[in-house]
């Protein structure tokens, strides 16, 4: 399993994504538009000691607060979701025994994402191929801070090759998931 946390996410969106993953959502050529004028004419200031000092422009990201902004979040993930159900399909990826007859590749809440898959080095590397192409599309890069991989069932030889490739940190258990300890069932 890994849990995956992006950077900055509300503020990392590229706009370009965001349009063009809401043409392809099917969304009226209008509203899109509409959308997009609420997006993207964003500036920045900067407040020192009460005085308010220049205007940066922005140009990625929806605003943090903004009712519109979970939504659209949520889109950019239903993208991340097509993707991995694409992933899922590979010759290569082998279900976690407990996910195999839903096939559930992922759980995701907002920018928290848990990632899973049977312990093979081909499935890890499945799941990695979306989660690199969609930060590099989406502007949503991984925080490695915050970001590990957990493992069950798998010798050390096994585990140390899936390590160097996915280039994530060991998490142990109990783990910490939208506040909820989580662990293995013993």
């Amino acid at each position: 399993m890994l849990k995956v946390d992006f950077k900055k996410a509300f503020d990392s969106v590229q706009w370009d994504f965001l349009e063009n993953l809401l043409c392809q959502l099917g969304f009226l050529n209008k509203f899109v538009l509409l959308v997009m004028q609420c997006v993207s004419p964003s500036s920045f200031s900067v407040a020192v000691n009460g005085d308010t000092r220049g205007f940066f422009p922005g140009h990625s990201g929806v605003r943090q607060g903004d009712p519109l902004s979970p939504y659209l979040f949520l889109c950019c993930m239903e993208y991340f979701s097509r993707m991995l159900k694409l992933a899922s399909q590979q010759e290569g990826f082998c279900f976690h025994p407990k996910c195999q007859v839903q096939g559930i590749t992922h759980l995701a809440f907002a920018d928290n994402v848990l990632l899973l898959s049977r312990g093979y080095s081909s499935s890890v590397h499945c799941i990695l191929q979306p989660l690199t192409l969609f930060g590099q599309i989406s502007g949503l890069e991984i925080n490695s801070q915050k970001s590990s991989i957990y493992f069950g069932g798998i010798g050390n030889v096994h585990k140390q090759s899936i390590l160097t490739d996915s280039s994530f940190r060991e998490g142990s258990f109990p783990f910490t998931y939208l506040g909820v300890p989580l662990s293995p069932p013993l």
